[in-house]
């Protein structure tokens, strides 16, 4: 089953986490058929380590969503 990454700010805005550019980096989308997908919940779960270190990203509330 495929999950997504859901990042929400206390005014409850929505965004999702979108699949790394060529470098690497991640940023956030407002569409969830943009968001990058993964294939399980582990994969999802590591991907969360390094959105956490992103500092732009570090107020969101971070939820990993079945699609």
């Amino acid at each position: 089953m495929p999950f997504i990454i859901r990042l929400t700010i206390p005014c409850e805005e929505e965004y999702f986490a979108s699949p790394p550019d060529l470098e690497g980096l991640r940023y956030r989308t407002t569409k969830r058929e943009t968001a990058e997908i993964f294939n399980n919940r582990a994969d999802a779960e590591r991907a969360i380590v390094g959105i956490k270190q992103i500092r732009e990203l570090q107020n969101y509330q971070i939820d990993i969503e079945e699609m």
